[in-house]
C-alpha cells in the first residue's frame, strides 16, 4: 500500500482504517471499529482480476489496476489500489 489512511477523527475512540464501509445514504468512509468486530478471513474468497461479485445492491469489480465497489442504488462507493484510493 503506497498511501496513508487519513488521520483518525476525534469521534473515533477505537481502531481506525484501512477498512472502508459504504452505507446506503452516505459517501464511503474509513471505518471506526474495535477489535471485537468478528472477521472471518479464513472463509473469505479472493476476487480474481476481471471478475465482479454482488452482495445485495453492492457490487465490486476487480482489475489489475484496483478494485471498485459501489452501491448500484446510490452510486456511493470506493475505488482502491496499491497506489491510491477514492471514496464516493
Amino acid at each position: 500500500m503506497e498511501w496513508n489512511v487519513p488521520p483518525r477523527p476525534t469521534s473515533c475512540d477505537t481502531d481506525w482504517g484501512p477498512d472502508v464501509e459504504v452505507e446506503s445514504s452516505r459517501t464511503a468512509t474509513f471505518r471506526c471499529a474495535s477489535d471485537a468486530v468478528p472477521y472471518d478471513f479464513d472463509g473469505a474468497r479472493r476476487l480474481a482480476y476481471e471478475h465482479a461479485i454482488r452482495f445485495g445492491d453492492m457490487q465490486c469489480a476487480s482489475s489489475r489496476s484496483g478494485v471498485r465497489c459501489e452501491s448500484l442504488r446510490t452510486g456511493h462507493g470506493f475505488t482502491i489500489s496499491r497506489s491510491a484510493y477514492e471514496l464516493r
